[in-house]
């Protein structure tokens, strides 16, 4: 099997922002108080100066008009599950990895797509077409994938030979581990994860628990990983926000741009059709607009 990771780094952010083509100054906040954090930066706020991380405070210093958002996990749970759903149109096995991250096994998919590259590549261009950023990363096992993808490396990884050497390279943060198990493999010295793997097993377990090896077995392929296959809801529904109040139909045609491509990539997962469609548009001071299209 060959394993396709799609992790999607801004995408608290993209929630709001792929509605537009030129979002103004926005960020994603974290936290309550003193203590609410920048997550994460639109490209006009990062021009600013500002980061994540950074006090939401220090962010309104330096930016006026600066729009501060509150992270929004019910929405980018919603739209991880539209962009599984749309996936489906290249991978009979897609799996949903919490909270950022799909899995796609594309070893049965590469005749149907020509090669690697060229799967890759559509791929790659729908997700940018549906307003979203992606990492892809490839790799036999499915973890394996996933650690590549987060740690933001292109990898495309078709054989256990070089599998080894691309995740001895990994930081430990892509182990996932709870923070006392991770201070106490830095305090012994470990970094990446190719430190972990040079230690006797024995001792590893020993001091972590047989499931931080049943997580490197898994990684590496020794042990099976069963992956429970990602299923769409019965019919497709897709909410997508604008940055304001739009007054025309040229200013909503960009966003019903993207919407049509995710029911399109669902559509061809399922190998399907549509006879009609339901537009509902809401307004900030009336009922909301239905409009049906009969195709």
């Amino acid at each position: 099997m060959l394993w396709l990771a799609l992790h999607f780094p801004d995408l608290p952010l993209e929630v709001f922002t792929r509605g537009t083509t030129a979002p103004d100054s926005l960020i994603v906040s974290e936290g309550q108080g003193r203590e609410q954090r920048v997550l994460r930066a639109n490209t006009a706020a990062t021009r600013l100066g500002i980061a994540p991380g950074m006090r939401v405070s220090a962010a309104l210093a330096l930016a006026n008009g600066l729009r501060v958002l509150q992270r929004d996990e019910p929405a980018e749970h919603n739209a991880l599950e539209r962009l599984a759903a749309w996936s489906g149109q290249y991978s009979s096995l897609v799996h949903v990895v919490t909270p950022q991250t799909l899995l796609l096994e594309v070893g049965g998919s590469l005749r149907l797509f020509r090669d690697l590259p060229s799967l890759l590549a559509r791929i790659e261009f729908g997700i940018a077409e549906l307003g979203y950023a992606a990492q892809l990363s490839v790799a036999p096992t499915p973890l394996a994938a996933t650690w590549l993808a987060r740690a933001g490396r292109d990898a495309d990884i078709t054989d256990d030979a070089r599998l080894v050497s691309a995740l001895a390279e990994l930081p430990l943060a892509v182990l996932e581990l709870a923070p006392g198990s991770r201070a106490r493999l830095e305090g012994m010295g470990l970094k990446r994860v190719g430190d972990c793997l040079r230690l006797p097993r024995a001792g590893l377990a020993k001091r972590f628990g047989p499931e931080f090896l049943l997580k490197l077995d898994r990684a590496l392929g020794r042990v099976p990983d069963p992956r429970e296959a990602f299923m769409p809801a019965a019919s497709f529904t897709s909410r997508l926000e604008l940055p304001g109040t739009v007054e025309n139909v040229q200013g909503l045609t960009f966003a019903l741009h993207r919407l049509v491509l995710e029911l399109c990539g669902d559509l061809r997962a399922r190998a399907a059709g549509v006879m009609q469609l339901a537009l509902t548009l809401l307004h900030p001071k009336a009922q909301a607009t239905l409009i049906e299209l009969g195709l």
